[in-house]
């Protein structure tokens, strides 16, 4: 079994409402305006890879700040929970890159995104 931080000396930055304690030098939080954020915080990354739930996915969405999203389905119908894409208030274009099989159930699929005016 695999322990410690996964992460290595990677900069993780998390987006909370909440005062987190900080345990490690390369963990940054961050709440306030997310486009502001991604602009100038972000900026200097080639490649930034967001892990998260319904809420913080809708805004990356909804400010036109993903370019490509992955979509991990576990084959299992759940009857309740927070909708993924619920109510974005535009029209995206998701254009198939890639689609992956696991043999645990699970399906991924890679979506090039085009935003809509």
């Amino acid at each position: 079994m695999l322990r410690g931080w996964p992460y290595g000396e990677t900069p993780i930055f998390v987006l909370t409402l909440r005062a987190l304690p900080n345990e490690k030098d390369t963990v940054t939080f961050h709440s306030g305006d997310l486009k502001e954020f991604v602009q100038n915080s972000l900026r200097p990354f080639k490649n930034i890879w967001m892990v998260g739930g319904a809420h913080v996915t809708r805004e990356f969405l909804q400010q036109g700040l993903a370019d490509e999203i992955v979509i991990t389905f576990v084959t299992i119908i759940v009857g309740d929970g927070i909708p993924f894409f619920d109510t974005i208030g535009k029209e995206i274009t998701l254009h198939l890159k890639d689609v992956k099989a696991f043999t645990d159930r699970m399906v991924e699929l890679t979506y090039q995104l085009k935003y809509l005016a």
